[in-house]
Formats: structure tokens, C-alpha cells, sequence
């Protein structure tokens, strides 16, 4: 949200002005206005807008004044009540953009959301899916809440796909807003494996392998562990048993450990 001051003696230049807001109750942070506009108008009155952030369960009548350099204004008072997540844009390099909340034929990528009432302590605002089908996707590593925008990587596990509501969450605040992100029908994809017990003859190809630890790298593998089977697909004329690879866990929701035998 924006703040609008009216009054005189502003900074022209928007950066050099100092908005203070303090006395009401904000248990999660104080809240933040930081001016980006100053407008002189024809009557002689200046209006300095700034961005307000207000974290969640912010409450009470709050003191606001401005400081230029030494220079402090007189005190007004302001009203806040922290309001729910709003989303009013979504972003992804690997969709087609339907509308500002509709993404469409999504795989893994980073998530871009732009809206108002995150939290600015970027740990304190989560992500999650609802509607669908399979398991929903997960996203990771949210940044930049203070900003308007909140940034993850979003990864979906093996027979995910469908249609999902974007739900951000802040404190104990949820949005409602209506945005949705279609995802294509994952598959699992191998990327990288490492071999205790092989020899890599060159990337990709393992050689003279005598079992071990055997790790898989790589995408949409199945979000519970025991959702997962390595299995082998044999080369050649090679009618040797088919060796085997019994879970041992999934270390992430990208890599795979099984013990080859």
C-alpha cells in the first residue's frame, strides 16, 4: 500500500526524506514507509507518498512524522490493521501467462509473485498449492518480501500436475486471492549420478560398478521415498541377471539414494 503526506518543506529529492511511524503495537515488526515521490502542487502544498509495509497482527494508532536531515515535522496519527496477503501478479519463465494470475503448461522454475501485505522478514512468508492432482508442489527458498515480491523454486514430484492455487501465507494471515498455476504432468528425469563402487568413464556413463551407494540426481522423483523404483534396462546382448537398487532414502526432494546390488 501506499501513504500519502501532504505538507511543506519536503525534500524534493524522495530518498532524503526520513518517515517514521512508532506507538501502536506491531508484534512481528514495525511497520516501514518508504518515500519514492514528492509533488509540489499549484497551491503550494507538497505531497510525499511513500510505501507502507505492515506486518501481520500490526494494530492500534501509530505516530508518524518526517525528518529532513535535523529538521523533524509535527506529529500525526494513523489507523493500521494488518490486512491478509494479496497476490496480484504471478510470473514463471517456464509458462505461458494466461492472465496476471493464471500460468499455464508450468515445469520446474523460480516463481515470481508480486502483491501486497507480505511480510517483509522474507522467512515468514510460505507458499503452498491447494486443488490439483498428485501431490502438490513444493517452493522453496522465498525471497524478498519486503519488496511486494515474493520469489521460490518450484518443484513438483513425479504425477503432479493440474491446476493449483498460489495460497502466500504471512503470519497467520492467508490470501484469497483467486491465482493459479497449471502444471504439465511431471515425470521423473535422472540428470546426474554418482557411483561409490563405479568408475565414471565419462559424464553420464559408469563403468566396472561392484555395487555400493548408488546416488540419482535430478527432478521430480516421487515426494515419499518409498513412491520410488530404480530399476535397470539392459544394453546389448548382455542376458546376465539385472542388477538391483533398493531405496535407501531420497536426501532431497531431487536426489535419490539406493544401494546397488
Amino acid at each position: 500500500d501506499t501513504l500519502t503526506l501532504f505538507g511543506s518543506n519536503f525534500a524534493t529529492d524522495a530518498l532524503v526524506n526520513v518517515v517514521a511511524i512508532f506507538g501502536g503495537t506491531a508484534p512481528n515488526g514495525m511497520p516501514t514507509c518508504t518515500p519514492f515521490s514528492v509533488i509540489a502542487t499549484t497551491s503550494g502544498t507538497m505531497r510525499l507518498v511513500c510505501r507502507l509495509a505492515v506486518t501481520p497482527s500490526t494494530s492500534g494508532v501509530w505516530n508518524v512524522q518526517v525528518a529532513v536531515e535535523q529538521q523533524v515535522s509535527n506529529t500525526q496519527t494513523i489507523a493500521l490493521q494488518s490486512a491478509p496477503p494479496t497476490i496480484t501478479a504471478l510470473q514463471m519463465d517456464t509458462c505461458e501467462i494466461s492472465s496476471p494470475f493464471s500460468l499455464n503448461g508450468c515445469s520446474d522454475g523460480n516463481l515470481v509473485i508480486s502483491g501486497e501485505n507480505f511480510d517483509p522478514r522474507e522467512e515468514h512468508n510460505s507458499i503452498t498449492f491447494t486443488l490439483g492432482s498428485g501431490q502438490p508442489p513444493f517452493c522453496a527458498s522465498v525471497k524478498s518480501g519486503a519488496n511486494g515480491v515474493l520469489v521460490c523454486s518450484l518443484s513438483a514430484a513425479a504425477g503432479t500436475s493440474g491446476s493449483w492455487k498460489v495460497v502466500v501465507e504471512a503470519g497467520s494471515l492467508k490470501s484469497t486471492t483467486v491465482a493459479v498455476v497449471s502444471l504439465k504432468l511431471a515425470v521423473p528425469i535422472v540428470s546426474e549420478m554418482e557411483g561409490a563402487g563405479c568408475v565414471e568413464e565419462h559424464q553420464g556413463s559408469w563403468t566396472q560398478c561392484t555395487g555400493g551407494l548408488l546416488k540419482l540426481h535430478g527432478a521430480h522423483f516421487g515426494a515419499n521415498t518409498a513412491d520410488n523404483v530404480v530399476s535397470f534396462v539392459r544394453e546389448g546382448a548382455d542376458l546376465r541377471s539385472t542388477p538391483k537398487c533398493a531405496i535407501e532414502h531420497s536426501s532431497t526432494r531431487n536426489t535419490l539414494i539406493c544401494v546397488l546390488s
